[in-house]
């Protein structure tokens, strides 16, 4: 394998998973040349990333052309130059006369839908139970020291010569700006909003979202 590209626009989650294929890549094959399409907001966590060699801004990419764009802009003069192309769960591997035919909804509606649909959930079930001694909530976390997220910040600090310290400060100054922590949260913290919750201390609380987030969200609402 020469050339991978990688298609993962947005949600950090997301890039934080994809983002530990490049140490297995890079490990099997040291040659090979990594490629990146994202969003704006998220180009500056995948350049964190000396390994990869081209990030671009993924303003379209639901069809072949616009493949075929992406992979002359990223300096192949076709993109069938590309070996394997990862595109959210799916490795499509390709011939040297492969085309690819992807769809992908702008700004990850279908993400965003999933976590939108939770908070539908959480409030529909509060409704139900009305009246019982029943509470129903939602919690929303931050950036969170998760486990896919402490690999990724050790082998970004491994592959650029840094102390993890220094990667975590430098993602927080760049991708999430807004955090008045500025690090990220241990899951613990997590669990003891959840802890709250489920004890009678938040016996008023129904319905409601929770957000545990680090101060990123800057409205009060």
């Amino acid at each position: 394998m020469s050339a991978l590209l990688v298609v993962r626009p947005s949600s950090l989650g997301d890039i934080v998973h994809a983002l530990s294929l490049v140490s297995d890549v890079v490990a099997h094959r040291p040659s090979c040349a990594i490629d990146w399409v994202a969003e704006e907001g998220f180009l500056p966590l995948v350049r964190l990333d000396p390994r990869i060699r081209n990030v671009k801004i993924a303003d379209g990419f639901n069809s072949n052309a616009a493949l075929f764009r992406y992979a002359r802009d990223l300096g192949n003069k076709r993109a069938d130059m590309y070996d394997i192309a990862v595109f959210d769960e799916t490795i499509a591997k390709s011939g040297r006369e492969f085309m690819f035919a992807i769809n992908i909804p702008q700004e990850m509606i279908h993400y965003g839908m999933t976590k939108t649909a939770q908070l539908a959930i959480s409030r529909g079930l509060a409704e139900l139970t009305k009246g019982a001694q029943v509470t129903v909530n939602t919690v929303a976390p931050g950036p969170t020291a998760s486990e896919g997220v402490i690999d990724f910040v050790k082998s970004m600090a491994q592959a650029r010569g840094q102390d993890e310290k220094a990667v975590e400060e430098e993602f927080f100054k760049t991708v999430r700006p807004t955090s008045l922590l500025q690090r990220f949260e241990d899951p613990i913290e997590i669990a003891q909003t959840i802890v709250f919750l489920a004890s009678p201390l938040s016996s008023a609380i129904n319905g409601a979202v929770l957000r545990a987030d680090g101060g990123v969200v800057k409205s009060a609402f």
